[in-house]
């Protein structure tokens, strides 16, 4: 059985739950669960009762490709993930019952899942996906807030998981807004990190992270870069501004504002939608 998730991790509660049914119904997950309805002879289980169970495997290992890009996976036992595993790759051989079903819409689903738990059994065995074939993949903000909340079945989950793997830009800001947590999720679904604006976005893993706060309701990092430059990024779409003495305003825009400091400098002042602060930067 899976261990509780951290409450602040509503996609791992959700795998989490899902996980269970899964280890509980299907009788190839192994001896950890106890399964007494599941130990009839397959062949003598209601069609729509096994379609089913197998549906519900499939759609949890979608769920494990989005957990992977999270950066969550690890959270899941082991024991669990050896489960989940061998269930999926019984599951995987039966999926052609569900590819030949009379429900149009059914088969469909199968499909398109096909790949998707395909990939997420590969990641539960611990295997590396494949390298990415592009970076510039689009992925909107609120796919992203969706992603780490994970509001969306298990087909779109992974579906998006896909894209990320895709994206430079859609990584780091799901980086950042995993560190910056659900809270600021709820408070700004639509997260701007890179938003409005022609300017590039420095990567943040490039700097040293200075300050990490919470101004006028809104989650702010402020990262130091070794060529001079200070950055300071936003969960949500309140126009930045970096200022000061010895402060060269070099970009400002939703969720994202960029300066030069010159040598020496002790503080910077942070402006957040008008909300101004003033902090240290050695």
């Amino acid at each position: 059985m899976t261990r509780p998730p951290s409450p602040d991790s509503p996609l791992l509660r959700r795998f989490t739950q899902s996980a269970d049914a899964v280890l509980r119904t299907r009788p190839d997950a192994g001896p950890e669960a106890e399964r007494p309805e599941a130990e009839r002879p397959e062949a003598e289980r209601p069609e729509a009762e096994r379609h089913a169970e197998l549906e519900a495997i499939v759609e949890v290992l979608a769920m494990a490709t989005a957990l992977e890009v999270v950066g969550l996976l690890s959270r899941v036992p082991a024991a669990s993930r050896e489960g989940l595993r061998r269930a999926g790759s019984r599951a995987l051989l039966q999926l052609g019952t569900l590819l030949d079903d009379d429900d149009e819409e059914r088969a469909e689903g199968a499909r398109l899942l096909g790949p998707y738990a395909r990939d997420g059994l590969r990641a539960l065995a611990g295997r590396e996906p494949s390298p990415a074939r592009r970076e510039d993949a689009i992925v909107l903000d609120s796919e992203l807030a969706g992603l780490v909340q994970g509001s969306f079945d298990g087909l779109r989950l992974a579906e998006i998981a896909g894209r990320v793997r895709e994206s430079a830009e859609a990584r780091r800001a799901l980086s950042m807004l995993t560190r910056l947590g659900d809270e600021s999720v709820r408070a700004a679904p639509r997260l701007r990190l890179a938003a409005d604006g022609g300017s590039a976005m420095r990567d943040p893993s490039a700097g040293r992270r200075i300050a990490e706060l919470s101004v006028a309701g809104h989650a702010i990092e402020l990262h130091r870069f070794d060529d001079g430059a200070i950055a300071a990024y936003a969960a949500s779409s309140v126009v930045l501004r970096l200022g000061g003495e010895h402060v060269i305003s070099r970009v400002s825009r939703p969720g994202y504002a960029e300066a030069s400091i010159e040598p020496g400098t002790a503080t910077v002042d942070l402006d957040v939608g008008g909300a101004i602060t003033t902090l240290e930067v050695r």
